[in-house]
């Protein structure tokens, strides 16, 4: 929570254009804002857990391969974030989100081919709205691919 707020205070700090009337720095600190939030929802319920609980449960060992299938998809999920990171500079933004939201959309969710349609259809909507928020009324740009340049 501290971070997130010193990274707010640190916005600031981004240069505003001056016709701009909602300027760059209104979206890190929109997602530095609900960092805030949900780090203090976080740290609410791991006092409220404390208060509940006068000793912490040990987890027995037999209990690890449990323990290990309940996280089965965070190493998956973050292969597919690093290989996001990696297909940026080469596919662009653009492509590589919409492989990316894809993706974990497929990993994450049902794995049924008629939901296929519907995952395609949330990444190229989720895209749109990028598109619309960032390239046409923010004048962001998202970085091209050298692939297709």
């Amino acid at each position: 929570m501290a971070f997130s707020a010193a990274l707010y205070y640190l916005a600031r700090d981004i240069p505003q254009p001056p016709l701009v009337p909602i300027g760059p720095d209104i979206y890190p600190r929109v997602v530095v804002a609900i960092f805030f939030l949900l780090g203090a929802a976080l740290l609410l319920t791991g006092l409220r857990q404390i208060r509940r609980t006068a000793e912490p449960e040990e987890v027995p060992a037999r209990a690890a391969p449990g323990l290990l299938a309940r996280y089965r998809l965070v190493i998956p999920s973050f292969l597919a974030t690093s290989l996001y990171v990696l297909l940026i500079p080469l596919l662009g933004f653009h492509p590589a989100t919409f492989l990316f939201l894809l993706a974990l959309q497929v990993l994450l969710g049902p794995r049924r081919p008629r939901d296929l349609a519907t995952y395609g259809a949330v990444a190229v909507g989720s895209l749109g709205v990028l598109y619309l928020v960032f390239e046409v009324y923010l004048r962001i740009f998202f970085p091209r691919g050298t692939l297709f340049q």
